[in-house]
């Protein structure tokens, strides 16, 4: 971990790729190093890059069966549904149960925070904040309309579910299927106060 923060200060880029397209994100993930993970991520690593297989970091911690790391993913992960190369999602890979619950949850905790924040019910999202719900993941059910529920609240104007979810840890920079994030959608809709 030493050695990986020393890396990082001297300015090695934390998203850079080796010959397989990998980053030490994927890495760290497929090998079960849960710390690394999460500092790779507190220095901007993109949870969301694929690998020349187009496995995410998420895929290789389902595959190898690590759910510290799954469970680290899944705070930051927005597309954990994304599909590989060869048409796999990171569920999919999992021969581990506790695995396949974690991320069935995490999608169901999602579509809800996701409702709340259409509806602008604060209450909903203060309760599911507590309850560590995934901030930035775009459920399965959702997959068509491919937004965060921080960028729904933001298109809808509901700026205390903003507040509520940019202080829980929201990623402002998520983008919908317009390559909108949320202050993108907040403009598109009129939204000043957001």
């Amino acid at each position: 971990l030493n050695t990986l923060q020393e890396c990082l200060n001297k300015g090695v880029d934390v998203n850079s790729l080796n010959k397989y397209g990998s980053t030490a994100l994927h890495v760290a993930a497929a090998m079960g190093h849960d710390t690394c993970i999460l500092l790779l991520i507190k220095n901007h690593a993109n949870v969301d890059l694929p690998n020349h297989k187009g496995y995410t970091a998420l895929h290789y911690a389902c595959l190898e069966g690590h759910s510290l790391c799954v469970r680290q993913l899944l705070k930051y992960q927005m597309n954990i549904h994304a599909k590989s190369n060869d048409r796999k999602t990171p569920l999919s890979l999992s021969k581990h149960p506790p695995i396949k619950t974690l991320i069935k949850d995490a999608d169901e905790m999602g579509a809800s925070l996701l409702s709340a924040a259409r509806n602008g019910d604060l209450a909903v999202i203060q309760r599911l904040i507590q309850q560590e719900a995934p901030l930035n993941i775009i459920p399965a059910q959702d997959s068509y309309n491919c937004e965060s529920a921080l960028n729904a609240a933001a298109s809808k104007g509901h700026i205390d579910c903003v507040n509520a979810l940019l202080e829980a840890g929201a990623a402002p920079y998520v983008c919908d299927e317009n390559s909108f994030t949320p202050i993108h959608s907040a403009a598109s809709c009129g939204s000043v106060d957001c």
